[in-house]
């Protein structure tokens, strides 16, 4: 029996995805609905760095033990075979993958989505640099080497443009160069970049918002050669909360570090109703996939335009 394919799904069709960021919050979530929904996908390709002595391939099989893929295990367990791992690293150049892994990413990527971050709010230039600006660029150099790159997604965060009231689907301009501040983590020692970072910061309140701006960019600058993407999204911790609710699993889904610590602690019911109270409160939703996907097949048709696609990819709170 044929099955009707969705356009999204349809687009999917015997693609192959590249993901940096999988281990983390949102890249569990993407990764996720990947997997669930695009089953017609050829492969996902995921890298990964050995953590606490555990190497790429325990850390996969302890993630796919978390109640976000029970879902997949109980209907589409097949799913899962379709994931391939590569011990890499986006703070290493060709982020960290040689040999035989650097050409199958090379030679059989369709998609990529770049979301690997650090999201340490008050840690030190350098180190948000190294992870967050000159990490996209180690991810787009391999990109150019994909022969059949149809888009790069690039995940931002819609707190990097802190100083406009208003903030409309651009890439807004700023004083500092992206290749300037890579250059100036580089050689300048890490005492007298910790002692100039608050000038540099301004307007933005920390370095993670300052080096994700960089990023877009840097990413921005790559769009007359490159099919990129840019995906602003909001308060992630909220995707924990609705997708958790909707699929009846614990809020404890995901463990990932967040600005509001208390949410894996509280009934969820009661949670919800709370935060539909916060007016101004955005979240992303886990559905982020399709957004993303509307855009890539977008990309070419919207070649002509000065900026790179861009979307909020959030929903207001009581969405």
């Amino acid at each position: 029996m044929t099955v009707d394919l969705s356009p999204v799904q349809e687009y999917y069709k015997d693609k192959t995805i590249f993901i940096t960021g999988a281990s983390g919050f949102m890249g569990k979530v993407l990764l996720e609905k990947l997997l669930y929904s695009c089953h017609s996908l050829k492969e996902v390709i995921i890298i990964c760095r050995p953590k606490r002595g555990k190497a790429p391939e325990t850390r996969l099989e302890e993630m796919f033990k978390l109640p976000i893929f029970q879902r997949i295990k109980d209907e589409r367990p097949e799913m899962l075979k379709k994931v391939t791992i590569y011990q890499g690293d986006v703070t290493f150049d060709q982020l960290g993958l040689s040999g035989e892994s650097l050409k199958h990413v090379t030679e059989s990527t369709n998609i990529v989505f770049h979301m690997a971050a650090t999201l340490k709010l008050e840690g030190n230039l350098r180190d948000a640099i190294d992870m967050n600006l000159l990490g996209t660029r180690r991810a787009l150099n391999v990109a150019k080497e994909m022969k059949q790159l149809e888009a790069f997604v690039h995940l931002s965060t819609a707190f990097c443009n802190c100083d406009q009231e208003v903030m409309y689907e651009k890439v807004y301009e700023f004083p500092h160069k992206p290749e300037d501040l890579m250059r100036l983590a580089e050689w300048m020692d890490v005492k007298t970049l910790d002692a100039i970072t608050p000038d540099l910061l301004k307007p933005h309140p920390n370095t993670y918002t300052y080096s994700k701006r960089l990023a877009e960019l840097l990413v921005r600058d790559h769009y007359e050669s490159m099919p990129v993407i840019i995906a602003r999204p909001s308060i992630a911790a909220a995707i924990q909360i609705r997708a958790s609710y909707n699929r009846q699993q614990p809020p404890q889904c995901l463990k990932r570090k967040s600005p509001i610590k208390c949410i894996p602690i509280v009934r969820h019911k009661t949670l919800l109703k709370t935060t539909n109270h916060i007016n101004h409160c955005t979240q992303t939703p886990s559905s982020l996939t399709k957004k993303f996907n509307e855009h890539a097949m977008k990309t070419e048709e919207d070649r002509n335009c000065n900026q790179p696609p861009l979307t909020p990819a959030s929903a207001s709170a009581s969405a």
